[in-house]
C-alpha cells in the first residue's frame, strides 16, 4: 500500500502520524494509540487529532497516565537532531544550518564536549577518537585544541591538518559525531549520510553514528544497498505520475542476493581488502555482528550481508547462493536455530538451507541457542557462557550491549 507525503507541487496540510506501540496503558483507551499532528500550510497552526472514536482532548485530560505517556513521546521526538546534505566544514563565522553548527560555533561546540569537568563524567573525547579511528582504520587520531583563537588541528597518524583541511569523509564523521555526543539526540535524522564515504566505510559509519542516538536513526539516500544492509525498515519514496504528490511504500527483502552486492558495490569493496562475506539473517543481526568483529579486529576484511529475515532462510534458495560464491569466493554463513528448546531438533527450513550452502560450497554454521542474542549474559563480566561460540566471552559484550546494537534503523530510499 502506498501513502502520500509532503509535496511541493500541492497546498495540502502536513500532517504527521505518530503511533506508540504496545503499552499497558492503552490497553483500555485504544483510540488513544495514534495520534495526527496537523500542520496548516497557509498560517502554521498546529492541531493534534485522534482519529478513533471514544475519545479526544477531554478524555485524554482525565487519564493522566496516558497524557503522561503522549507527553513524553513528543517531548522524545522535540530531541531529534535533523541533518541536512552535507557540505564543507566552514571554520569562519558562526552560522547553524539545521540543527549542525558551523564555524566558530562548531569549534566552541567541540571545546564545551571535551571541557576537562566534562570529560571526567562521560569521557566523551576518547569515545569520539576510537569511532574515528576504527572507522577510518587509522592508528592515530585526535583534535587539538590551543586555544580560543587558535583553530582545530587534526592529527592523523603522523600528521597535522587543519580541520578545514581535511577531507570531506573525515570531515562529515568529526562533524556529525560531535553534534551527536554533544547533544545526545534521542533520534537522529539524517540525508544522504554516505554521500563522501568510501564504500567500504559507508554501513559501518552510519551503525557507529545510529549508536549516538538513544532511540534511533533515520536516513534517506539513493544506495538501495545500503538501505538494504542497515536498515530495519526500507522505504521507496517517488514521485507520482503527474508530479502532484509523493508516494511511499515499504520495500520488502524479496531480492536475490547477487543484487544486493552489486547495490553495496562489492567489487569496490575487494579493492579494500574485504574479501571474505559472512551471510546473517538480517540487518539487526549485521549492527551486532560488526561490533564483535569489531572489537576482535576482524572487521576490516569481510563484508556482511543480510538474508533477508528468518522467513527468506528455506532450501530454495541454492541458485542465489550460487551465484553469490561465484562473485565472493570466501563465502560463509551464520544463522540462528530457532529451536525451542536445546533438545529439539532443528526446522527442516534450516536444514535445507545449510544443505544448500553446502551444495554452493559455503560453510554454514547454525548456531546451538535459539538467537544470537541467548550467548549474551546480562552481566558482561560473566565469562561462563556456553555454546559454540564461548570464546568470544573475553570480549565482555552484555547483552544490554546487544540490544544497543539492535537499535533500530530506518532507511528511506529517494528515486527522482
Amino acid at each position: 500500500m502506498s501513502r502520500d507525503l509532503f509535496h511541493r507541487g500541492n497546498f495540502h496540510d502536513l500532517v504527521l502520524g505518530l503511533k506508540l506501540s504496545r503499552r499497558p496503558e492503552l490497553e483500555e483507551a485504544p483510540w488513544a494509540r495514534e495520534c495526527f499532528i496537523i500542520i496548516s500550510r497557509s498560517h502554521l497552526h498546529c492541531q493534534g487529532r485522534f482519529q478513533h472514536g471514544g475519545g479526544g482532548a477531554a478524555a485524554l485530560e482525565q487519564q493522566p497516565a496516558l497524557l503522561n505517556l503522549w507527553r513524553e513521546s513528543l517531548v522524545s521526538l522535540s530531541r531529534s537532531m535533523v541533518v541536512g546534505s552535507f557540505r564543507a566544514l566552514p571554520t569562519q563565522g558562526g552560522i547553524k544550518a539545521y540543527d549542525l553548527r558551523h564555524g566558530q560555533a562548531f569549534i566552541d561546540l567541540y571545546r564545551e564536549l571535551v571541557h576537562p569537568a566534562r570529560t571526567a563524567h562521560d569521557n566523551v573525547a576518547a569515545r569520539l577518537e576510537d569511532e574515528i579511528k576504527n572507522l577510518f582504520r587509522l592508528r592515530h587520531f585526535a583534535m587539538v585544541s590551543t586555544g580560543p583563537a587558535h583553530p582545530l588541528v587534526v592529527q592523523v597518524d603522523k600528521s597535522e591538518y587543519p580541520l578545514e583541511e581535511v577531507g570531506s569523509g573525515l570531515a562529515q564523521a568529526i562533524q556529525l559525531m560531535v553534534h551527536a555526543l554533544a547533544l545526545k539526540p534521542d533520534h537522529i535524522m539524517i540525508d544522504e549520510p554516505e554521500c563522501h564515504f568510501h564504500p567500504s566505510f559507508q554501513s559501518a559509519f552510519v551503525t557507529a553514528l545510529s549508536g549516538m542516538a538513544r532511540q534511533g536513526l533515520v536516513f534517506a539516500s539513493h544506495n538501495s544497498g545500503l538501505a538494504k544492509t542497515v536498515a530495519d525498515r526500507t522505504y521507496l519514496v517517488k514521485r507520482s505520475a503527474d508530479d502532484s504528490h509523493t508516494e511511499v511504500e515499504e520495500v520488502h527483502p524479496e531480492q536475490r542476493l547477487s543484487e544486493v552486492m552489486g547495490e553495496i558495490s562489492f567489487s569496490a569493496q575487494q579493492t579494500q581488502g574485504c574479501s571474505k562475506v559472512l551471510l546473517v539473517e538480517g540487518p539487526t543481526e549485521i549492527k551486532a555482528v560488526r561490533q564483535i568483529l569489531l572489537k576482535m579486529k576482524a572487521d576490516r576484511d569481510i563484508i556482511l550481508l543480510p538474508l533477508g529475515g528468518g522467513s527468506m532462510i528455506t532450501p530454495n534458495r541454492g541458485d542465489e547462493l550460487a551465484e553469490v560464491k561465484k562473485i565472493g569466493q570466501n563465502v560463509y554463513a551464520l544463522i540462528d536455530s530457532e529451536k525451542a528448546s536445546a533438545r529439539a531438533e532443528l526446522g527442516q527450513d534450516r536444514i535445507g538451507f545449510r544443505g544448500s550452502c553446502r551444495q554452493a560450497g559455503i560453510l554454514c554454521h547454525i548456531l546451538e541457542r535459539r538467537s544470537f542474542e541467548n550467548y549474551f549474559s546480562e552481566n558482561p563480566c560473566n565469562e561462563s557462557w556456553a555454546g559454540d561460540i564461548e570464546h568470544w566471552s573475553h570480549l565482555k559484550i552484555s547483552r544490554t550491549d546487544f540490544r544497543t546494537g539492535r537499535k533500530r534503523i530506518t532507511g528511506k530510499l529517494s528515486v527522482t
